[in-house]
């Protein structure tokens, strides 16, 4: 998936379901590359973590990919705050 429109990006979890985030609630976004497993036991996977302080486990895209999908969405979107990380 490249960048997205309108402050929002499409992901795809760990579960196989697909999730849109706003870029401006996006914390953190970090790798899970070792062997100690996260929610679904699955390594390899990228951890978004939100201003809420809820974590989706993410499996499209790695953490080089995520960030630059999420800063390209900044800066193609004027008056975006591009959240916190």
């Amino acid at each position: 998936m490249a960048a997205g429109s309108d402050a929002l990006i499409e992901y795809k979890l760990a579960s196989g379901e697909s999730i849109f985030l706003n870029v401006n609630h996006i914390v953190s976004i970090t790798g899970n590359t070792r062997k100690q497993r996260f929610h679904t036991g699955t390594v390899n996977t990228t951890i978004i973590t939100v201003s809420s302080g809820e974590k989706f486990e993410t499996v499209d895209r790695s953490v080089t990919d995520a960030v630059t999908d999420t800063r390209e969405t900044i800066r193609s979107s004027p008056g975006l705050s591009g959240g916190k990380f």
